[in-house]
C-alpha cells in the first residue's frame, strides 16, 4: 500500500466557504461608515448595470477599484480588518458555509494545504483567511494558510 502524498485543495472565497462577494461587502461597510451608504449602494447597482449589459470583466473592475482611489493602502488594510469583525459580528455561524468548513478541515487533517482563491482584492481577504477555519468550529481549527489571489500567485 502506498502512502498519500498531500495535495492541495483549492476553495473558492466568494460563493464558496462564505455567502457574500467579499469585496462588494468592504465596499458596502465602507459607504455605511463615511455616510455614503445611498451613495455606495449607487455604484454598485452601476456596476451590476455594467455587467448585465456586457461590460468584460476588467471595465468593470477597473470601475470598482476608483471607489479607492485616492485612499491609502493602510487604512483600506484597517477597514478590512473592521469590516470582517463586523461580518463575523453580523453573521455568527452563516459567515462560513458550515459544509464547505468541514471539507476543509478534512483536507488539513490529511495534511493538504489549503488554497483560498478569489478575485477579490487583499484588504477584503487578509483579515480573514487565518479566521475562515476558526468562525464556525469548536473547539478552535487549525489556522488556514494565507489566501492565495491570482495577483498573489503571480508575486511568488
Amino acid at each position: 500500500m502506498t502512502s498519500r502524498q498531500p495535495a492541495a485543495a483549492y476553495f473558492d472565497v466568494d460563493g464558496t466557504v462564505t455567502p457574500l462577494t467579499t469585496m462588494f461587502e468592504l465596499l458596502r461597510f465602507d459607504a455605511a461608515n463615511t455616510n455614503r451608504l445611498s451613495e455606495g449602494n449607487a455604484f454598485l447597482a452601476h456596476l451590476r448595470e455594467l455587467k448585465l449589459n456586457g461590460a468584460p470583466r476588467q471595465d468593470t473592475n477597473r470601475k470598482y477599484f476608483t471607489w479607492w482611489a485616492g485612499r491609502r493602502v493602510g487604512d483600506v488594510e484597517k477597514l478590512g480588518r473592521e469590516w470582517f469583525k463586523h461580518a463575523l459580528a453580523t453573521h455568527g455561524q452563516q459567515l462560513i458555509h458550515p459544509e464547505v468548513h468541514d471539507r476543509m478541515l478534512e483536507h488539513e487533517v490529511l495534511g493538504d494545504r489549503i488554497v483560498l482563491v478569489s478575485g477579490s482584492f487583499l484588504p477584503a481577504l487578509n483579515p480573514s483567511p487565518s479566521m475562515w477555519a476558526r468562525t464556525t468550529s469548536s473547539p478552535p481549527s487549525p489556522r488556514l494558510p494565507a489566501a492565495t489571489t491570482p495577483a498573489a500567485s503571480q508575486r511568488r
